[in-house]
């Protein structure tokens, strides 16, 4: 039996961050709005204006509203029944110990509740995601892709990573995918 790691934010869900963004401004603001994902810093670079943003976004439930990426529970459900998959997510987003526990809280109730079958004693929340020795892993992040013990790193394709040449990729052994359907495809074709 395989053991794959898949990360959560921008890779099973959709992006978190910027709904809260958006409820805190009354604004319509849209990923591609933005040079890099730190929206927070284009939008408030006065530090003073970030803390207050932040200490909203640790009083709101950034899952409430989010939806999965397309085709995720579908495919999750198969490779739970062929594979180990383990949901390696981080919940450390800011220097503050009331927004991870939150943070922690609300992401937990949110897998959860989107995916009932999924086993909940394989959800692992950690930043250090290459403590774990698996035969594949799943990120939206090439720093968390890089070292660890991995047959396959998959970089799944978001907003953040899109710039990233096929060269960096190929020099770090990872290789992208676009869709839930691509991921299942090519771990039919690879892991047993």
């Amino acid at each position: 039996m395989s053991t794959i790691l898949i990360d959560v934010d921008d890779v099973i869900c959709d992006n978190h961050f910027l709904p809260v963004v958006n409820n805190y401004l009354n604004s319509n603001y849209k990923e591609d709005d933005f040079k890099s994902e730190k929206y927070e810093l284009e939008l408030f670079p006065k530090a003073e204006d970030r803390f207050k943003f932040y200490d909203y976004f640790c009083s709101v439930d950034s899952y409430e509203n989010l939806g999965l990426k397309k085709g995720v529970s579908q495919v999750l459900e198969r490779l739970c029944q062929k594979h180990r998959v383990i949901l390696l997510t981080n919940a450390c987003h800011f220097e503050n110990s009331f927004a991870m526990g939150r943070q922690f809280f609300d992401k937990w109730k949110f897998l959860l509740k989107e995916l009932p079958f999924f086993p909940p004693e394989n959800i692992i929340f950690s930043a250090q995601k290459d403590l774990l020795v698996a035969d594949m892993i799943i990120d939206d992040r090439i720093s968390n892709l890089r070292g660890g013990d991995y047959k396959y790193r998959l970089l799944f394709s978001c907003f953040h990573n899109k710039n990233i040449s096929d060269e960096e990729l190929e020099k770090n052994g990872i290789i992208r995918m676009d869709s839930w359907h691509e991921i299942e495809k090519f771990i039919n074709k690879f892991l047993k």
